[in-house]
């Protein structure tokens, strides 16, 4: 542990260390104005409101040190604690990473544990030092013996200027520990509350520097050094944490989401009493009707007139259903001060755009510049082998965990479209590779196979697949299921890229081909024709199945009538014919295909069986949320799929407005946020943790918990919505603000408020207490079923006791009994 040769001490690979000891840090992200040490700034700006850089001691991974005097590598793995583990290099031998922490007790050990030391400083030159999330194959480590590839993400340290003793680039003495390193300047308490949010896990070492100072100084007195090792990777998952961290921090307040409840609540009430009042108003003049019909059936045999006046009768416009559904609302809007709950919504939607514009918007800028950063492509082009499947499960794992959370941040969202639909060749467009697990020859056959396919039957489809099984044969079948969290993480962007295809805007791409590899199926783009009304069948059916609540097929039929009707009276056009597009996998499960058939042959069956509602609802669409948990791949994207082309519909219906009526927007609306959060609760639920990786490092639990928990709705769901806004009036909103997506459902205001709101905040709105399912059947598609059950009194009584009720002394006490009997008011 000494530089004396004849020192005598037990010795392992945490400790003995010799020679020049360097102290290792990165610059990591902290919270403004929250106590950790303020570092310089990086070219990367951040937002000084919001955060600052601060210096950290290196997150757990591996660590890579060059001598050039010696020409020599060195590798140490790093512990979640900061420990540095020296590994044997051999070729073509994985080394060993330690079987337990560091534990030793003699004095002076965890100190000298925590650095690393170059030996013999007196004959060395130069040495390089980079951090790496992955293990290194002897491939990577040999095409880092050229100074000019280490040069692109390692730091480069004049030994004999830092032992001349004057200043040496990215280098600090030891006595400025204190001041400059967060684990030595704070204590317990206040790091790991400042820090709480971040994957890294804080390990204070207050009281420790004067310690680590006398122990290097043991090793060379005065000459230790703090080093800063480039880390974009930490920099970039410590931005997408800090922003949900800060999101939390605005809608987790108390009375804030107490009232955000039951102000969705009231919505989800409002748009139930009004779609009965239109129901009741259509049975009533049905019944006129049919009352005139039995009293006058002879002048309807004899008089055109007659029958033209029968069915006028019968007819309800779009203005006499809102009239009808207003004067009933009228009812409930006497038991609470509705304008007090719409200046609320109004402040509401003011403070949230304000609080996002300062503490969420310019840290999602901050994290878009460096995910295209060359800082950030530089790590991942020169720390990973593109001919090495266990190094690339590592890449994909690493560039999800950088992006989760941010799908739904407008300036990261420009950036991830871009990427999705650009050219797999290109080893800066880091999510296309991250699908193919940056394999080198699976990425140069995508790119192949996009320049010779003139249409979507001429892709060969058969060598793609086969290529890219070959290619992950080797790893476990949890690390190849690291690819679909990646698919969910941008779930929102390959929606818009399915969607774009779709609308013709884009023909085909390499994302998409890469897609239909890792479903092992592939994909077909339909022709699809039918009378409107079967397409609006199909879409009201498919709500209803996502809506959680078993149905046997008469309650399905008669449900989806209800909404059939509703659409009617809400002035939703029925007559006429539908044309659409259709993204589907190839499957020869689809009812009705032969068997043994060709790719080819499939192709052209689907093509020629599937061009109708009824050949689409043959397809079985809804099957990727029964196969999800057993072919994950599949799933993931053939929901995604599903999600683009439903929506496509909606979108059409739209467009196709009879009337520029409230409650048909609002149907409309709803169905998109529906699609968007039932596939995000699907596809949430089923990404679960990937499993070891063979060269991966773990990751920090605080990070896990996140990516594992509310990014799984927010932003999954955010990303959906945002993938099928096909009003440019909202995205240019976005973009003139720089806001972020929170804020375009909150501020939307009017029609789909109420929903929206419940959706992009599910746990926000209703606790655990109703599953965002269960809120969507209540607001959407539950009209035959669920308005029987809301009995007046008791909706009228939570209206009274809400925090708008006009029973002002009986109000709840608190957001768990206002919800749990708001669920009581709307069942038996």
């Amino acid at each position: 542990m000494t530089d004396s040769p004849g020192d005598t001490t037990k010795k392992c690979e945490f400790c003995d260390k010799r020679g020049l000891p360097l102290l290792l840090v990165r610059d990591a992200v902290a919270p403004a104005n929250e106590g950790a040490p303020l570092a310089p700034a990086l070219p990367l700006d951040l937002p000084s409101h919001a955060a600052h850089y601060t210096k950290r001691l290196l997150r757990t991974g591996y660590l890579n040190v060059y001598d050039e005097a010696r020409k020599r590598w060195d590798a140490y793995f790093v512990t979640q604690d900061g420990y540095y583990f020296k590994m044997m290099l051999t070729p073509g031998v994985i080394p060993v990473k330690p079987q337990k922490p560091f534990n030793c007790p003699d004095q002076g050990h965890a100190e000298i544990a925590g650095v690393i030391s170059v030996p013999d400083p007196a004959n060395a030159t130069k040495v390089w030092i980079g951090f790496s999330d992955v293990l290194w194959t002897d491939a990577v480590r040999k095409r880092n013996d050229d100074a000019a590839v280490r040069k692109r993400h390692m730091v480069a340290i004049d030994i004999k200027a830092a032992l001349a003793g004057g200043p040496v680039r990215d280098c600090r003495p030891l006595s400025q520990l204190s001041a400059v390193v967060a684990e030595y300047a704070m204590d317990k308490a206040k790091g790991e509350k400042t820090f709480a949010w971040s994957a890294h896990t804080f390990t204070s070492r207050q009281g420790r520097a004067e310690r680590l100072r006398k122990a290097c100084d043991a090793m060379r007195p005065g000459k230790g050094l703090i080093v800063t090792v480039p880390d974009p990777v930490g920099v970039a998952t410590e931005l997408a944490l800090l922003m949900k961290r800060n999101v939390d921090y605005f809608t987790q307040e108390p009375e804030r989401k107490r009232h955000l409840a039951a102000n969705a609540a009231i919505g989800a009430i409002r748009q139930g009493v009004r779609d009965r009042a239109m129901l009741v108003e259509k049975a009533a003049a049905e019944d006129l009707a049919d009352t005139q019909a039995r009293d006058g059936w002879f002048m309807l045999l004899i008089s055109e007139d007659a029958r033209k006046q029968s069915e006028k009768l019968r007819h309800v416009s779009p203005e006499e259903a809102a009239t009808a559904a207003d004067r009933e609302w009228l009812r409930y809007t006497a038991k609470f001060d509705d304008p007090a709950r719409k200046a609320w919504e109004t402040k509401y939607h003011a403070d949230l755009s304000a609080y996002d514009g300062k503490w969420v918007g310019p840290l999602a800028l901050s994290h878009a510049t460096l995910m295209k950063s060359r800082d950030l492509a530089d790590y991942f082009e020169c720390n990973y082998d593109s001919g090495n499947i266990h190094s690339g499960a590592v890449y994909t794992d690493v560039f999800t965990k950088c992006a989760a959370g941010t799908q739904d941040k407008n300036a990261c969202i420009k950036l991830y479209q871009e990427w999705i639909a650009g050219d797999m060749s290109d080893t800066r467009n880091l999510l296309l590779r991250a699908l193919v697990f940056n394999q080198e020859e699976v990425a140069k056959a995508v790119a192949k196979a996009v320049k010779v396919s003139i249409d979507w039957r001429s892709i060969p489809w058969d060598n793609l697949i086969a290529a890219f099984a070959a290619s992950i044969e080797a790893l476990a079948k949890s690390a190849q299921e690291a690819v679909a969290g990646l698919i969910v993480t941008f779930g929102g962007p390959i929606a818009f890229l399915f969607r774009s295809i779709l609308d013709g805007k884009y023909g085909i791409r390499g994302g998409v081909m890469a897609l239909g590899m890792i479903a092992k199926h592939p994909i077909i783009k339909l022709e699809i024709t039918d009378k409107r009304k079967e397409f609006r069948k199909l879409v009201a059916k498919e709500l209803l199945q996502r809506s959680g609540v078993a149905l046997d097929p008469k309650k399905l039929s008669s449900a989806v009538g209800a909404e059939m009707l509703l659409q009617d009276i809400t002035g939703i056009k029925k007559d006429g014919n539908v044309h659409t597009t259709w993204l589907a996998f190839v499957d020869e499960n689809i009812g009705g295909m032969p068997p043994n058939l060709s790719d080819a042959e499939q192709y052209d069956w689907m093509t020629k069986h599937v061009r109708n509602a009824a050949g689409v609802e043959a397809m079985n669409v809804s099957k990727f949320r029964r196969v999800i948990t057993k072919e994950l791949r599949f799933g993931v994207i053939g929901g995604l799929m599903q999600f683009a082309a439903l929506t496509k519909l909606v979108d059409d219906e739209g467009k196709a407005l009879a009337h520029n009526h409230e409650d048909a927007q609002y149907r409309l609306h709803a169905g998109r946020a529906a699609l968007a959060a039932t596939t995000a609760d699907v596809l949430g639920n089923a990404w679960k943790a990937a499993g070891q990786l063979k060269y991966g490092a773990s990751y920090g639990p605080a990070g896990m918990k996140f990516l594992l928990g509310g990014a799984r709705y927010t932003g999954i769901f955010g990303g959906l919505a945002v993938a099928v806004l096909d009003g440019l009036q909202a995205s240019q909103a976005l973009e003139e603000e720089q806001l972020g997506l929170a804020w375009l459902y909150a501020a939307s205001g009017g029609l789909g408020a109420a929903l929206t709101l419940t959706l992009a905040f599910p746990a926000i709105a209703f606790g655990a207490a109703i599953p965002v399912i269960g809120v969507l059947f209540v607001l959407l598609v539950g009209v035959a079923i669920v308005i029987e059950h809301m009995k007046d009194n008791p909706v009228q009584d939570w209206l009274e006791r809400c925090p708008w009720g006009k029973l002002t002394d009986k109000r709840y006490k608190d957001e768990q009994t206002e919800q749990a009997e708001f669920q009581l008011a709307i069942k038996d």
